[in-house]
């Protein structure tokens, strides 16, 4: 089995991209970006991730030092970050769902009593 150098860079430079918009995904999720979740697993699983997403997909086989391929990293990490931006978000108006949900069954009186606690 010979595989050349030139082939293995070309998947390395497609692998890349999905990589990083996981990556990105991962930092800004609201269940991975906490730090009881060790780094090494968080990495561990995005390369998981990206190895089960790569196939699914035509990634680009870019060259990450160009400046095309710069501006492509910049935008796979912001489509990453807003991803999990958005998930956030999500999490946060369930949050607050709950807690609008909970005062109005009478859910809060300890926090009224002494919102420090509650």
């Amino acid at each position: 089995m010979d595989i050349a150098v030139t082939e293995l860079m070309a998947r390395f430079y497609a692998l890349i991209w999905p990589m990083l918009r996981i990556s990105a995904l991962l930092v800004a999720a609201p269940i991975f970006s906490l730090r009881a979740l060790n780094l090494r697993i968080r990495i561990v699983l995005a390369m998981a991730i990206t190895w089960l997403v790569f196939p699914m997909h035509e990634w680009p086989s870019i060259d990450p030092l160009s400046a095309q391929g710069l501006l492509e990293i910049l935008n796979q990490i912001m489509i990453g970050l807003l991803m999990g931006l958005m998930l956030q978000v999500v999490t946060a108006a369930i949050v607050v769902a709950g807690q609008s949900i909970a005062n109005a069954i009478g859910l809060s009186m300890a926090t009224m009593i002494d919102p420090n606690m509650g």
